[in-house]
C-alpha cells in the first residue's frame, strides 16, 4: 500500500510540472483556456488528497488481501423473445355411418318358388291341377298340410285355394298358427254324371252321386220314372269306389269304379257289362270297361 502512494505521489509531480512547463507556453489571451487549465489543476490536487486519506497501512503481520471489488452491476437483461411452442393434438374422429335396411314385417305368410311350381287339389300328382306359382310370383299363405311338404296358398290363377309342394317353396311371415289341412279326397264322386253302360253297344243314362264321408250313394236315372240304386264304398285313396246296385225290379248287381282324371271313370257292370262316366265337359272315357 505505501509503495502505491509513493507512485501516485511521483505522478502527480509529473503532472504537476508537466501543466506547469505547459501552461508557460499559453497565450495570455486564450483567457478560457487558462481557466480550463486552472480547473484541471484544482481536480488533480483533490484526487491526490483524496488517495492520501485513504492511504491506510494495514496492520503489520501478515494481513488478509483485501477482497476484489465486487463485479459492476450488469445491465437488465431485456426480456427474453417469446418463445412460440406450436402444440399438434390429434383427435381422431369416428365416423359411424349407419345403413338402415327397412324390415317389413308381413301381417301374413307369403310364399314364393325358386322353380315354377303346378298348385293342385290336393297333395300329389293324383289330384288335379288348379294353377302353377311361377318363379316371381308370390301368394298368400293359409295353411299346411300335417306332415309340412305342402303348403295351401290362394290360388295364383283364379278363385279358391290349392295346395303347394314345399320342396321348392320359400315362406316369409308368421306361420305359427296356421291351420292344419286335411287333404281332400283325390276324386270327386259327388255330382251329376253321364253315364255309359252295356256290352256291346253303350248305352247313357243320368247319374246322380252323394257322398258321405266314404259312404257312396248314387240313382241311375233309367227313363221312364225307372231308376237304379247304387249303395257303395270309397276306398282310401278315393280313387275307387265299389258296391251294388238294385235295378227298378229289385235285382242286385255289383258295380266298380276307377277314378280316372277329375271328370271321368272307367268301370264294370257286375263284372261283364262296361261302365263309365263323364262331366263337366270331359270326353266320354275310352275305353269305358275296366275289370
Amino acid at each position: 500500500m505505501k509503495q502505491r502512494s509513493t507512485k501516485l505521489s511521483l505522478l502527480f509531480i509529473l503532472l504537476i510540472s508537466f501543466l506547469f512547463l505547459t501552461s508557460c507556453n499559453i497565450p495570455t489571451s486564450n483567457l478560457d483556456d487558462r481557466i480550463a487549465i486552472g480547473v484541471a489543476q484544482t481536480n488533480v490536487v483533490q484526487t491526490q488528497a483524496a488517495a492520501d486519506k485513504n492511504s491506510v497501512e494495514p496492520p503489520s503481520g501478515n494481513a488478509p488481501e483485501a477482497p476484489a471489488p465486487p463485479d459492476p452491476e450488469l445491465p437488465p437483461k431485456s426480456p427474453p423473445e417469446p418463445s412460440l411452442t406450436h402444440t399438434i393434438t390429434w383427435t381422431p374422429t369416428l365416423t359411424l355411418t349407419t345403413t338402415i335396411t327397412p324390415t317389413i314385417t308381413l301381417s301374413v305368410p307369403m310364399v314364393s318358388v325358386s322353380q315354377n311350381t303346378n298348385c293342385r287339389k290336393g297333395p300329389g300328382q293324383a289330384y288335379k291341377i288348379l294353377g302353377a306359382l311361377l318363379i316371381g310370383e308370390q301368394a298368400e299363405v293359409v295353411g299346411r298340410s300335417a306332415d309340412n311338404q305342402n303348403w295351401i296358398i290362394k290360388s295364383p290363377d283364379g278363385a279358391g285355394e290349392c295346395w303347394l309342394w314345399a320342396y321348392y317353396a320359400s315362406v316369409s311371415g308368421p306361420i305359427d298358427n296356421l291351420p292344419v289341412y286335411t287333404p281332400p279326397p283325390q276324386f270327386d264322386w259327388s255330382g251329376s254324371w253321364t253315364s255309359y253302360t252295356g256290352d256291346l253297344v253303350l248305352f247313357s243314362f243320368p247319374l246322380s252321386a252323394s257322398v258321405n264321408g266314404k259312404n257312396y250313394s248314387a240313382v241311375l236315372d233309367l227313363g221312364g220314372g225307372d231308376v237304379g240304386k247304387l249303395q257303395g264304398t270309397i276306398n282310401d285313396d278315393y280313387l275307387t269306389v265299389s258296391g251294388n246296385w238294385t235295378d227298378p225290379v229289385g235285382n242286385t248287381f255289383t258295380f266298380k269304379f276307377y277314378a280316372l282324371g277329375d271328370n271321368q271313370f272307367q268301370g264294370n257292370d257286375d263284372g261283364t257289362w262296361a261302365w263309365c262316366g263323364n262331366r263337366a265337359g270331359a270326353s266320354q272315357p275310352n275305353p269305358c270297361k275296366k275289370p
